[in-house]
């Protein structure tokens, strides 16, 4: 970490830091009144602990994605606006399909849940596989939370990186519903147009049952960058998503709550590289029940979460057969309790999970993975005094195959007044192999048909030990987040040579440390500016940097309310230079965006923007980028709520 804060210092002029030293002092001793006096309003975020907190006293650095940045941004998708967080990157591959990375580490690092409850069909696909995103009507989300930096200890194995917690809208009270549609073009190249629909309805039965049915369907042509290209620079896709609910409430003190998913996710068979083809689609169906207490003594919550996923795969690079079947099944069951003793508020509980991934062409001998795991977690919030407060938390992980894992957590939050927290932890992190990582009869082609991957018995699970440090500022007009945040993983795993082929091995240590800026102000009352940036220094054992990590990442905007029912923003996205190998840089790149929302009538808004306003292209030189970049694309949209 001493690294990462060195670079915070060389980079502020003497005179910059005496002013944040003054405005801190200053802000440490003006008290509770000047809260009072602002009067913001703060979400509640439970993704960061057991219970409910503000993001002043969440144990946690955290950023929320509200219901209407989603409807005012319709032309980004849920990737691209978690991608554009403090601490947070999504990385496209050379088709478009999307990886989010926490602070530096993989997409796998990174645990996806909804309401909750984990999501996840990457085990059988996990190559390209981004279904998980698009799974859930965009209409039906509520907010997204994202946790930066490792959860293990109340989450377990794959929150290593963090946690993106989508809660989707809860029925209630008198019928609301939403019609959403979306349109965008391309401006250049060939194809490319988008098409995206959404409803969204809930509201009470009765005095004691609510239901909630959301659905999408979102169509995405191929769009090639040259008329006369065979390959596209992002694929075809069609998605069709429900999501419904209901919710009963038994008496005052208990709910219960029944959940159904369905999710299509297809791409088209089509040419992904030279000579190269493939189709996939997935068929995921998830179905959830919950109790939900609220007792004297505190709140209880039990759930059983079942999710199950078929894949078709067809891919001309595989050996025979080149069309194959995948199913994976996760299941999930899960209680725990919270209650205040003395100064003690306590959150335990337990988990059993069970997770089976069938794939008879690449599971040589027996078709399949299975493996159970359970675990139990306490947490502990310990008031110190009115304005510190501590968190100790531990959770003990018990897989099938690795054994017990212990990762604890201690957080400490010192709230000097409502506007001004100061923050910091040290926890560890695991993370279990993947199936196709730990059984050494997998192995799929790979390097175009002349290699393949093979799984590992001797594999080992992956640790880390993370540090972070930081404040939160909150005024009328003003927020700011900043943290410095260090992580030293052991065991990372990677592939390695093994002869012609290639082996899953644990080979590296790895440390990843940065700086995450987080901040909003409003300069007028119809014109304010948001921003978030992020420093990232990465190196692997033999002290080379991890590749395609932006060194720096800066997005912006400015917005600007023009009357009570016209708004507009500028967007910018900076992304720095990042290492393509060991020694070889890419250059740094900008895009700017423009949007306008107009409220037509109290329940009719239109919304319409140019993405890539300046039409950048990571085609006009020699640089080996991962990603491709959509050329200039004009959008519009409409929601209606009645």
């Amino acid at each position: 970490m001493l690294s990462a804060l060195s670079v915070v210092r060389r980079s502020l002029r003497p005179g910059f830091r005496l002013t944040i030293l003054a405005s801190s002092l200053a802000l440490a001793h003006q008290g509770s009144a000047m809260a009072e006096e602002a009067g913001y309003s703060d979400t509640l975020i439970v993704s960061a602990s057991g219970t409910e907190h503000t993001r002043m006293t969440a144990p946690a650095f955290t950023t929320v994605i509200d219901a209407q940045a989603l409807r005012d941004n319709p032309a980004q998708s849920v990737a691209d606006l978690v991608g554009r967080s403090a601490g947070v990157s999504n990385t496209k591959d050379s088709t478009g399909r999307d990886e989010i990375r926490v602070r530096g580490m993989a997409g796998s690092y990174t645990l996806i849940l909804v309401d909750g409850r984990r999501v996840s069909s990457s085990n059988a696909l996990w190559r390209g596989g981004d279904f998980d995103f698009s799974s859930i009507p965009r209409s039906s989300i509520e907010r997204i939370e994202i946790v930066r930096g490792p959860m293990s200890s109340l989450y377990g194995a794959d929150a290593m990186g963090g946690v993106i917690n989508i809660i989707t809208k809860k029925g209630g009270g008198e019928w609301q519903t939403t019609l959403d549609a979306s349109y965008e073009m391309v401006t250049s190249g060939e194809e490319g147009q988008e098409l995206r629909a959404n409803l969204n309805s809930s509201g009470a039965v009765n005095d004691d049952v609510y239901l909630r049915f959301s659905a999408e369907i979102y169509n995405r042509d191929a769009w090639f960058e040259d008329k006369e290209d065979s390959v596209p620079a992002q694929e075809e896709k069609e998605a069709r998503n429900i999501s419904a609910g209901v919710s009963w409430d038994i008496d005052d003190q208990q709910t219960l709550d029944v959940d159904l998913g369905i999710n299509r996710d297809d791409r088209p068979y089509a040419e992904y590289s030279a000579n190269s083809f493939r189709e996939q689609s997935i068929e995921r169906n998830t179905f959830a029940v919950a109790h939900r207490g609220r007792w004297d003594w505190g709140s209880s919550y039990l759930s059983l979460n079942h999710e199950s996923g078929e894949i078709d795969d067809y891919n001309n690079r595989y050996t025979a057969p080149e069309q194959r079947y995948l199913e994976e099944e996760n299941t999930k069951l899960e209680g725990r309790a919270s209650l205040k003793v003395g100064i003690n508020q306590v959150t335990m509980g337990t988990e059993y999970q069970h997770q089976l991934v069938s794939d008879k062409d690449s599971f040589a001998e027996t078709g399949e993975s299975k493996a159970d795991q359970m675990a139990v977690f306490i947490e502990d919030q310990i008031s110190l005094t009115d304005q510190l407060t501590l968190t100790l938390g531990g959770r003990y992980d018990h897989h099938e195959v690795y054994g017990g894992e212990f990762t604890p957590r201690g957080f400490v939050v010192y709230q000097l007044n409502d506007s001004l927290s100061l923050k910091g932890g040290v926890s560890k992190a695991y993370k279990a192999p993947a199936p196709y990582q730990r059984v050494g009869e997998y192995q799929i082609v790979s390097c175009g048909g002349g290699c393949f991957i093979t799984g590992n018995d001797d594999i080992e699970p992956e640790t880390s030990l993370n540090y972070e440090l930081g404040v939160e500022v909150q005024q009328k007009r003003f927020h700011l987040s900043a943290v410095a945040f260090k992580s030293e993983v052991e065991d990372m795993i990677n592939r390695s040579a093994n002869g012609s082929d290639y082996i899953w091995e644990n080979q590296d240590e790895v440390t990843v440390e940065g700086i995450e800026l987080q901040g909003s102000t409003h300069l007028t009352d119809s014109l304010s500016l948001d921003a978030s940036f992020t420093y990232l220094n990465t190196e692997d054992g033999d002290g080379n940097p991890l590749t395609y990590r932006p060194e720096q990442k800066l997005d912006a905007g400015v917005n600007w309310k023009a009357t009570d029912k016209i708004s507009s923003r500028l967007g910018v996205s900076y992304l720095g230079e990042q290492y393509s190998d060991a020694t070889t840089k890419q250059d740094a790149y900008t895009l700017l965006d423009l949007s306008v929302n107009a409220q037509v009538s109290q329940g009719l808004t239109v919304r319409g923007g140019v993405n890539n306003l300046t039409d950048v292209s990571l085609d006009d030189d020699d640089d080996n980028y991962y990603s491709n970049i959509v050329a200039r694309s004009l959008y519009i949209g409409a929601s209606y709520d009645f």
